[in-house]
């Protein structure tokens, strides 16, 4: 009778499995546009942050920056909210560095589950300006280098709404 409460339990954990992580993957609703986000992010399978407040330190007291938070906030519209905080250890901190081509660089670090973990977002103090810092922001958010030039355009803040109604790490491809 133990062995047949064994079986029952491996059979029911492992229907359970292949249903939920380790089977087959949901088909995302009809209206998520797939292929547009495919277009717009860097990445085979959703790289975000985990719901929730993301705090975010600038040392380079910018002082558009809580405009560009907005603006990231009102694409995303949900889950999601970026804002400024005090503490030089929060999620994304933004710093000033003289960098060889005057441009700025994104470093991001994922944790297991595919979540952003942590964002250095480092600008060359010879180029830092309002289109300078959205960019790199855009970059952080897994925007393409490319597409993230024209700021949030309409195709953008579509993206960033959808993304952040996906899953961590759900396949893109």
């Amino acid at each position: 009778m133990k062995k047949l409460w064994l079986v029952l339990g491996i059979l029911v954990l492992s229907v359970m499995l292949l249903a939920g992580c380790g089977g087959v993957i949901p088909e995302p609703p009809p209206e998520i546009p797939l292929e547009l986000i495919r277009e717009y992010t860097e990445y085979d399978y959703v790289q975000r942050w985990a719901d929730g407040v993301i705090s975010v330190y600038d040392e380079t007291s910018f002082e558009d920056l809580q405009g560009i938070l907005d603006e990231i906030n009102t694409a995303i519209d949900g889950p999601v909210v970026f804002q400024l905080s005090d503490n030089p250890n929060a999620q994304i901190k933004v710093i000033f560095e003289e960098l060889v081509y005057g441009v700025s660089i994104v470093h991001m670090e994922l944790n297991d589950a595919g979540e952003l973990k942590n964002v250095l977002i480092r600008i060359d103090p010879s180029t830092a300006g309002y289109s300078v810092y959205l960019q790199a922001f855009l970059v952080s958010l897994s925007i393409r280098l490319s597409k993230s030039d024209q700021g949030i355009t309409q195709e953008v803040s579509t993206v960033l709404y959808w993304l952040y109604r996906l899953e961590p790490v759900y396949p893109l491809y």
